[in-house]
């Protein structure tokens, strides 16, 4: 599983079974108790690569987005509805689609109107963008391999997944004024770090296990948990990957309220980043629910 969200009763997963990525719907009382999830599979990819699953589901409102990252696209999804939105986020400089995993789009999060979303690959870079109705802006951090965007209640939050190419101590979390927990993060060995949820004053951030690409699912993750602006524990876990966390809510970091408009959004992200590395805009269509392809 390398998504989950929760919204409107149900329980969303983004599965990668055999070569096949799928995106279910259950039951969200089967996650507390002795209910069954009864799934149903609302849209089934096959795969070429592992890089080519689903990625990252989160929820917003009665509906979830998915990142669909083998199409460089993400879908939206309302609850009960019978079609998929899915909306491809990139076109080359010819005003074509990027419809392949060129730069790996692996997160996405909605607040208010604006939706945002990681790329891995920016060319030798990463890239934080949002979409604004149909308008998409991406901004630029140096290293590869960015991974989650939350905004919180007064910054912004990513996570550097590997850290610097020749540096030893790993990933870290990123936010506005620099990286957060930076002694525990800017020590070796390091972590891994990707997926976060609070439930109030308590953190939790998901490490997976650090090593190379081949033994990427042998060893174990870890969880780091954090309170009132500390660390209080690292536990670590009898899996070597964390992908995604939420709360027993269906919430992730805790967010600002109201939520920001794309301008003030855009400004944030600037006044961190810089300018935009790219402006264009989103190419959209519908998938029936139940889909193959």
């Amino acid at each position: 599983m390398y998504g989950c969200a929760i919204a409107g009763g149900r329980v969303y997963m983004a599965l990668y079974i055999g070569h096949d990525t799928i995106l279910v719907e259950g039951d969200a009382r089967a996650l507390s108790g002795p209910a069954p999830f009864n799934f149903r599979p609302l849209f089934t990819e096959i795969t070429n690569d592992t890089n080519e699953r689903l990625h990252q589901v989160t929820n917003w409102g009665a509906g979830i987005w998915v990142a669909r990252t083998g199409n460089g696209s993400i879908m939206r999804y309302e609850t009960g509805g019978d079609v998929l939105v899915n909306h491809i986020l990139l076109t080359d400089r010819f005003g074509s689609p990027v419809k392949k995993d060129i730069n790996h789009i692996n997160s996405v999060m909605q607040y208010g109107d604006t939706v945002l979303f990681t790329a891995t690959h920016a060319g030798t870079q990463s890239m934080i963008g949002l979409m604004d109705g149909k308008k998409v802006t991406g901004f630029g951090y140096r290293n590869t391999g960015v991974h989650d965007i939350y905004l919180t209640e007064d910054d912004f939050l990513f996570f550097d997944t590997f850290g610097d190419r020749d540096s030893i101590v790993g990933g870290r979390p990123v936010t506005g004024r620099g990286t957060l927990f930076p002694d525990l993060f800017g020590k070796p060995p390091g972590f891994v770090p990707r997926g976060a949820a609070q439930t109030g004053d308590e953190i939790v951030i998901g490490s997976s296990h650090k090593g190379e690409r081949k033994t990427r699912f042998k060893g174990n993750g870890q969880l780091i948990v954090a309170e009132a602006g500390a660390v209080r524990s690292v536990l670590t876990l009898p899996v070597a990957q964390v992908y995604q966390i939420v709360n027993e809510r269906g919430g992730f970091l805790k967010a600002p309220s109201p939520a920001p408009d794309a301008a003030a959004i855009r400004r944030m992200f600037e006044s961190a980043l810089g300018k935009p590395i790219y402006e264009g805009e989103a190419i959209v269509s519908e998938i029936p629910v139940g889909t193959e392809v």
